[in-house]
């Protein structure tokens, strides 16, 4: 099993504000198509805002506006008058909708103040389809009739290698002409300006911002992709655009963007109100990589800076010193966990243009985990293996642990269980030791041998099978070795605590101890306890 994060940016400028007691839409939101497709499972979803009130409460909602409601739950507020990150609880989205913000405040005295909106994508278990979304920012008019670069936009760098499964990939953007006998145009292009095929989407025949996304593009692997835009007659804008990347066939890796801002800031001044939490907890993987990556340029003269600051200091600075937008990435960076960290902005000539920063998280999560306590082959001397590899969350409900390599139940979890019904013989090259079925499966319900602790044979305290002592005392924590009954494996239903004689088995109501001289030959060693699978009566034991 595994558990990543996706993020959706939802607001792309500096701030805005209302004063008004009512709801309404801000300039520079930008809604989120929300498509149920192309997640499974199906994820948790949270909203989040980043806000702050000059007095009474700030509301802010995330709402369906292709209905005009709003998701249960969906509202957060604070009465903080400085900037602060609030999330929702568990919200439900509603397939084929558009989600977007509106604020309010408590009245025309009180200002409300956004910085960010988010919406945030939890997905817990076998990975089968996912979603990643870059966005490009905000901003960009033009009169031009032939592609341009939207020079407010940020840039995108792709690279497959962190991408598996099947990718298929799409580009959007809310278009607006000016006048709806317009057409208004937008594409992909590389850095040296080459159109990307199949990304270009038009509007035309409305002046209303309307969200329009390309038919299926192919991302080229090492490439800086950017927005440009075109109008046949009079003004066209692209007022916000998205890269859509969605990976199914049960993909094994993946890209999280954790996006601050994708503004044309143009600002000398430090911006610590795009806040993001980061939290481990929200991550289960084989091996997490983040990196801290800016555009920037310095707008003729001196040096641009962000910086990505943890509340108290800066961990990772990023810097250009040239008037040509560029991209800037970290080395791998180590984020503290429950830490809300901020990216900010400066300049030593007042004239920098910061087009955006993010935070860049790639996961892999193909086999096991060890962020929960998944192990993998090379930690585990006596590990189950299936056909298809190491054994994942999509065959256990529950992970494996050793300590040297022999698997106890004190170590496990949970029995062999799949998913998707029990483990059989057919899925595991190396079946669980000292147990054999007449039926194949693997499971406390069809077996009742135990499996070969680290430190010797199983006792009753770490395994809900009953086993016979080698001491003779029936105590949970003393026996050793499973029974064998005249129907087959004796479960823990048919006999409170087992013990043997050599007339058969007898139960604790009957004997609370048994013959020690009957009981002590029982002591079983790994070898012999794979045999003991059958049915039949018990044999006799000799001295």
């Amino acid at each position: 099993m595994s558990q990543i994060v996706k993020v959706v940016d939802l607001f792309q400028t500096s701030s805005v504000t209302r004063a008004n007691s009512t709801y309404a839409t801000p300039s520079f939101d930008f809604p989120y198509l929300f498509t149920s497709g192309d997640w499974d499972p199906a994820p948790t979803v949270y909203f989040e805002a980043v806000m702050s009130a000059s007095a009474g409460t700030a509301s802010i909602e995330l709402r369906n506006l292709t209905d005009g409601s709003t998701p249960s739950g969906a509202e957060v507020t604070t009465t903080s008058t400085t900037p602060v990150r609030v999330r929702s609880a568990a919200i439900t989205l509603t397939t084929a909708k558009q989600y977007g913000t509106r604020l309010k405040s408590t009245g025309a005295s009180d200002t409300c103040t956004l910085y960010s909106a988010r919406i945030i994508f939890i997905q817990n278990g076998t990975i089968v389809k996912t979603e990643t979304v870059f966005s490009l920012g905000s901003g960009g008019t033009t009169t031009g009739t032939t592609y341009a670069d939207d020079a407010s936009k940020t840039y995108y760098y792709h690279e497959t290698g962190f991408l598996d499964g099947t990718l298929a990939a799409y580009f959007e953007g809310f278009l607006s002409p000016s006048n709806a006998a317009s057409t208004a145009s937008a594409q992909l292009a590389d850095s040296g300006g080459s159109a990307l095929s199949g990304s270009e989407i038009t509007l035309t025949g409305t002046t209303t911002n309307t969200l329009v996304r390309s038919s299926a593009i192919t991302l080229v692997d090492a490439t800086t992709y950017k927005a440009q835009i075109k109008t046949d007659t009079n003004t066209c804008r692209l007022r916000a655009g998205r890269i859509i990347i969605l990976q199914t066939n049960t993909p094994t890796k993946t890209r999280s963007f954790y996006q601050f801002s994708v503004a044309n800031e143009g600002t000398t001044s430090l911006d610590t109100n795009k806040i993001l939490l980061w939290d481990d907890d929200e991550w289960s993987v084989n091996s997490l990589s983040v990196y801290h990556e800016t555009v920037l340029a310095n707008g003729g003269a001196g040096t641009a800076t962000t910086d990505l600051n943890d509340g108290s200091s800066d961990i990772d600075s990023l810097s250009n010193a040239t008037n040509t937008k560029t991209r800037v990435r970290s080395s791998a960076l180590s984020l503290t966990d429950d830490s809300q960290f901020r990216s900010q902005y400066r300049d030593t000539s007042g004239n920098g243009i910061f087009y955006g920063s993010w935070l860049i998280v790639d996961a892999d999560f193909g086999g096991t985990s060890t962020t929960r306590g998944l192990v993998a082959w090379a930690e585990l001397e006596a590990p189950f293996k299936a056909t298809r590899g190491l054994i994942s969350f999509a065959e256990l409900e529950s992970p494996f642990k050793a300590t040297r390599g022999l698997i106890s139940y004190a170590e496990l979890e949970a029995p062999l269980k799949g998913t998707k019904g029990q483990i059989s013989y057919a899925e595991l090259e190396v079946p669980t030791v000292g147990v054999e079925s007449t039926r194949g499966l693997v499971s406390f319900s069809e077996f009742e041998i135990p499996l070969v602790g680290s430190r010797g044979l199983i006792s009753f305290s770490e395994f809900e099978i009953p086993l016979v002592g080698t001491r003779g005392r029936i105590s949970w924590s003393e026996f050793e070795v499973p029974l064998k009954g005249t129907r087959g494996q004796v479960s823990f239903t048919e006999l409170e605590i087992p013990a043997l004689s050599a007339r058969g088995l007898i139960s604790w109501s009957e004997f609370q101890i048994p013959d020690v001289s009957v009981v002590s030959p029982f002591w079983c060693s790994l070898t012999s306890m794979s045999s003991m699978t059958g049915g039949g009566d018990i044999e006799e034991l000799e001295d």
